[in-house]
């Protein structure tokens, strides 16, 4: 048998191992289905808050994921809530406890309250408009370029 042969049978091989592999992982539930895409769709939802883009969808429990125009239009909506202002409260130190007020800068980005990677949700009351500044401090996930 030539080399060439034995090198092709081999990679056969391990083809069908990975095979088996994902179909038992798969069969064990070790292994969650991709491009599913969210299964709790409400279509009678979307078309009633009327979003347009086929991506966009609202879940059986109400949250959002919204995109392209969608999206757009609920920045401007977040836009319009706040004034063009960053929604960030600043307490004051040395005052009793409530006292301080909004952040003055001009409001830059949309900031998730329950963040996009736990589980994406578009809806009003998950969103502040916020400066770029309050946005980094309220970020943990951005680097930072210091020692600790």
């Amino acid at each position: 048998m030539s080399q060439q042969r034995i090198r092709e049978l081999q990679s056969e091989l391990a083809r069908l191992r990975k095979n088996m592999r994902k179909r038992k992982a798969k069969k064990l539930g070790w292994i969650k289905r991709k491009g599913m895409g969210c299964r709790d769709r409400d279509e009678a939802l979307k078309a009633e808050r009327g979003y347009t883009n086929p991506s966009s969808y609202v879940r059986g429990d109400g949250s959002e994921k919204l995109v392209g125009e969608d999206w757009k239009n609920r920045v401007e909506e977040l836009r319009q809530r706040s004034g063009g202002r960053c929604e960030q409260w600043i307490p004051v130190w040395n005052e009793p406890v409530g006292s301080g007020g909004r952040c003055p800068n001009k409001a830059d980005d949309p900031h998730h309250i329950t963040r996009r990677s736990v589980r994406r949700d578009d809806r009003m009351n998950n969103l502040k408009h916020v400066c770029r500044f309050c946005h980094d401090a309220l970020d943990e996930r951005k680097p930072r370029w210091t020692k600790r």
